[in-house]
C-alpha cells in the first residue's frame, strides 16, 4: 500500500478550516497535529504554500519516490512543479 504524506487533503484543510474542519478524518491523530505544526513551521521558513510544504517531504527522501499528485487546474499545477526547485533538506520533516 503507497504511503500517503498528504493525507487526502487533511493539511491543506487544517490550515484553510481549522481544528475543528478536520476533528472527525481519520487522519485527526497527535502525530499529524505535530506534523502540521512543523509543515506551519517550513511553510513560514520557506514562504511557500502548504501543497510545497507538504508535497517536500516526497523530494528529499532517502528512497526513489514520486509524489502521486492531482491538480485541480494548471495554477495549482505550476505551484506543485515550483517545490521542486525548493532545497528541502531531510532534517526538515520528522523522522518516525
Amino acid at each position: 500500500m503507497p504511503y500517503s504524506f498528504v493525507c487526502n487533503g487533511f493539511f491543506h484543510k487544517l490550515f484553510a478550516e481549522g481544528k475543528g474542519a478536520v476533528s472527525g478524518s481519520e487522519y485527526y491523530t497527535e502525530g499529524n497535529l505535530k506534523n502540521a505544526e512543523r509543515l506551519h513551521e517550513l511553510m513560514e521558513e520557506y514562504e511557500i504554500s502548504v501543497t510545497q510544504a507538504v508535497l517536500g517531504y516526497l523530494t528529499c527522501q532517502k528512497f526513489p519516490c514520486l509524489p502521486l499528485y492531482g491538480p485541480r487546474n494548471i495554477a495549482d499545477l505550476k505551484e506543485a512543479m515550483e517545490t521542486f526547485r525548493i532545497p528541502f533538506r531531510l532534517e526538515d520533516y520528522p523522522q518516525k
